[in-house]
């Protein structure tokens, strides 16, 4: 298996190799967003609560 283009460098990699780098980018991939969604999650519940707060004086 070739993969012509890898970043714009024209390189050959065995089907192993690259199966194995796409699981981890994906892997990195999800678990960059999951650390994401919950830092969201935090920073809006720190909202809502700031905003509670400033509704009640």
């Amino acid at each position: 298996m070739k993969i012509t283009e890898f970043k714009g460098n024209p390189i050959c990699i065995k089907s192993e190799n690259s199966r194995l780098y796409t699981l981890f980018k994906i892997t990195t991939i999800f678990i960059s967003f999951e650390i994401i969604s919950s830092i969201a999650e935090v920073l809006i519940g720190v909202v809502k609560v700031e905003s509670g707060s400033m509704k009640r004086r």
